[in-house]
């Protein structure tokens, strides 16, 4: 795959995430709207759509610190999940086109030819 063709299909996936973090407060402010409650969509929604009981594995764990750390994790937002993917994807590519640039001047720890 062509660092063009990689670039585009990176930065597709990119407004996707970022897409993802507006809609799902979007699609709560309807349903608040509509119903006169607030909705909740914790992170772990995002798990059982593909069918994982993260709740169940969790709850399994024998390390207590660990276990407080998944909760929290998974009942944070699923808009908050989705714009701290968009950010590390951001971040993970910038430094990958860092480290495989075949352009020196934006990684001069290579030697010149």
């Amino acid at each position: 795959m062509k660092k063009s063709e990689f670039e585009g299909w990176a930065g597709l996936i990119g407004a996707f995430l970022l897409l993802g973090a507006v809609l799902v407060p979007s699609y709560q402010i309807v349903l608040w709207l509509k119903d006169g409650y607030w909705t909740p969509m914790p992170l772990d929604i995002a798990f059982r759509w593909f069918g994982v009981d993260s709740v169940t594995h969790v709850a399994e764990m024998e390390w207590e610190g660990l276990k407080k750390i998944c909760t929290w994790t998974l009942t944070a937002p699923l808009a908050v999940g989705f714009f701290a993917l968009a950010i590390a994807q951001y971040y993970a590519l910038d430094w990958m086109g860092n480290v495989f640039s075949d352009d020196r001047s934006r990684n001069p720890h290579q030697p010149h030819a």
